[in-house]
């Protein structure tokens, strides 16, 4: 697909402009029209502000507490687009318009009913087309503009409309049903009033103020005990030696005990210093029972001293015993407690639970009964949060149509649906029409171009027999194919200029040799020639009688006849004879050009292109067909003969010549 650049938009644009006026023309026709036709319409402007926070409702005391409305930057969105809805209801338009009547408003549909619905219905359709609404994304202003036919009648309409939506939007957003709210709060608040009232039964009943700290507190105490019995080793109950157990050698029971637990709990604080101390009353025993030992070596056994000695460490052993006995009690009296009040605490905390939500809902409530509350009080002294920024405006000028934008979008629309149409047409063009995109096409170079309605340039031919000379072998003479894919392309002209030229520019001597079925080469023959190669070539005739002068103007130059039309010289034995012929000449010629017309159509032209040196293919511009030029080429190619170059005939100039020269 051919690329796109400057020439070939502009080449496209010029080249199949009537295709483009096609899409130009009735566009901008269509939109004069609609510019003439259309009734003008004035727009009478307002711009509505929506109040937040302090500036919408003032501070409001409802008990103890102050109470001052306060919205976020999304419900500020929010509102501001729900009031846009209510400006575009059609409550609010119908109320409108059967104040203002549809007569006055839209005289046109009063006039000429439509003929499905109801003048209503007409009329509101109108008016939803007519009224425009819009705000800013972070702002809080609304722009308000209604189109109507009379200037007059629109401002009279959007006054009235802004004093209506005022009234809908107090009705609608100032309803906050505070009874129902009150209602709510009652139901809520005895909620939590029960709530409590289990809680405290159950503290009652179980004794627990705070069941957590309470539970603490027990665990505390229960490892303090713990604690002080692991520091004097002394053994749970459960594994606790009975101090009877245990005697001296001297019979007295025994006074190593390391049993027992705790200390009754209503002796025990959160410290250990003010438990027993078990360490003074061991010391004593054993103070008391080295005594009796020292006494034994003076006394005997049953004397008054001893025996008060004895006495004073079974007293003493006693106290020990029941110091132990006691702190097994009060460790089994923890435990206990500790157990009753884990059984008790998911139950309280149950309660508790219960307790926060619903004291939770009744908050939220009351703050939804405030709102309502402040909310009526607003409606008794008829304050609004919409407040008219700028009054509606009354317009000097028709605001629509908007010619110069009407007539900009259409000479837009035009230029860009006509340039596309264009561009398509010309991409999918098979024909060559720029030299630029020639060899993307059909992979062939350019390498001269004649311009159509003009004579064709000598100083173009020079350059096309210049880069013949550098591209074709190196021989005394060369014979040059012209071939074309469809007759009357060109290639007898291009030929015959070239052979013209050469013959009178630059002193080479060429050779037009002419086909059959071609009809004459050109009126004016110095000398007409009597007979054909083809008759040389058999031995019928001579040389010199083939050879014939043509005469162009003051110029001249030699041709020869190939052969008559009734003359079968497309045999093997007749193209070698023929070819014997065209040596010959290239004794007597420096250049012998041989036009192949129609070369796609005429079964002889592959057997004459073998006897040429090279082969330029005349392409007639925009006309010649891409594939066909490839198919040429193909077949040429499979004859083993050089394609030199492409030579665009006839070529139109449809950019002017001062715009493409600066391309």
């Amino acid at each position: 697909m051919t690329s796109f650049d400057t020439r070939l938009v502009l080449s496209a644009l010029f080249r199949r402009r009537r295709l483009f006026m096609i899409f130009f023309i009735p566009i901008n026709l269509f939109g004069l029209l609609y510019i003439l036709l259309v009734n003008p319409q004035y727009e009478s402007t307002a711009k509505l502000l929506v109040k937040f926070g302090k500036d919408a409702r003032p501070d409001i005391n409802i008990g103890q507490t102050s109470y001052a409305g306060s919205v976020s930057l999304d419900e500020q969105r929010s509102v501001v687009q729900s009031n846009l809805k209510i400006l575009n209801s059609r409550d609010l338009a119908e109320t409108l318009l059967k104040e203002i009547t549809i007569d006055k408003a839209y005289p046109d549909i009063a006039k000429d009913p439509p003929g499905r619905g109801t003048i209503l219905d007409a009329a509101l359709e109108g008016f939803s087309k007519d009224l425009v609404t819009k705000a800013g994304a972070d702002s809080n202003t609304i722009d308000v503009s209604l189109f109507n036919t009379d200037a007059a009648t629109s401002t009279a309409m959007l006054n009235r409309l802004l004093n209506l939506f005022i009234q809908f939007q107090s009705t609608i957003y100032s309803n906050p049903q505070a009874a129902a709210l009150q209602s709510q709060a009652d139901v809520a608040y005895h909620k939590l009033e029960e709530s409590h009232k289990r809680l405290y039964a159950f503290q009652a009943e179980t004794g627990i103020a705070s069941a957590d700290e309470e539970l603490t507190l027990l665990l505390k105490q229960r490892n303090d005990i713990s604690t002080y019995m692991a520091r004097h080793k002394i053994m749970p109950a459960d594994k606790a030696t009975s101090p009877a157990d245990k005697t001296d050698s001297s019979g007295a029971a025994g006074t190593d005990l390391t049993v027992g637990m705790a200390i009754p709990a209503q002796n025990i604080d959160n410290s250990t210093n003010r438990l027993p101390v078990l360490e003074n009353i061991q010391n004593k025993i054993d103070e008391l029972l080295a005594k009796k030992a020292e006494m034994m070596q003076t006394y005997s056994a049953n004397s008054t001293l001893v025996k008060n000695l004895e006495n004073n460490i079974a007293a003493q052993t006693r106290s020990l015993n029941e110091t132990v006995r006691s702190l097994n009690d009060q460790v089994k009296n923890l435990d206990q407690q500790i157990l009753e009040k884990n059984q008790h605490k998911a139950r309280y905390d149950e309660l508790v639970h219960q307790v926060q939500l619903d004291e939770e809902a009744f908050k939220a409530i009351q703050a939804r009964l405030r709102e309502a509350q402040s909310k009526e009080d607003l409606n008794d002294q008829k304050i609004t949060q919409i407040s008219v920024l700028e009054q509606p405006t009354l317009p000097f000028k028709p605001t629509r149509p908007m010619k110069k934008l009407i007539i900009f979008l259409c000479l837009l629309a035009g230029t860009a649906l006509g340039l596309a149409a264009s561009l398509v047409s010309e991409t999918y063009d098979q024909t060559l029409s720029l030299p630029e995109h020639v060899f993307s096409k059909v992979g062939a170079q350019v390498i001269a171009i004649f311009n159509a309605n003009t004579k064709i340039a000598s100083g173009e031919l020079v350059r096309l027999y210049r880069t013949i000379e550098s591209r074709s072998a190196d021989k005394a003479a060369r014979i040059i194919g012209f071939v074309s894919c469809n007759n009357n392309e060109g290639a007898v002209d291009v030929a015959r200029e070239l052979a013209l030229s050469l013959d009178v520019a630059s002193g080479h001597r060429a050779l037009f040799i002419d086909r059959p079925r071609q009809g004459e080469v050109a009126p004016g023959y110095v000398q007409r020639p009597k007979a054909t190669l083809f008759d040389v070539a058999h031995g019928l005739a001579h040389m010199k009688d083939a050879i014939g002068t043509v005469s162009v103007g003051a110029k001249s130059y030699a041709a020869v006849r190939l052969a008559s039309e009734n003359d079968n010289y497309g045999t093997q034995e007749g193209l070698k004879k023929l070819a014997q012929i065209f040596e010959t000449l290239r004794k007597d010629f420096d250049f012998i050009a041989l036009p192949l017309s129609g070369y796609l159509n005429d079964p002889h032209s592959g057997a004459l292109v073998r006897l040429t040196d090279g082969v330029v293919m005349i392409v007639e511009a925009e006309r010649t067909r891409a594939p066909i030029i490839k198919t040429a080429l193909r077949a040429i190619d499979g004859e083993k003969v050089s394609v030199l170059g492409l030579a665009l005939n006839r070529r139109q100039m449809h950019i002017p010549a001062w715009i493409y020269n600066r391309l």
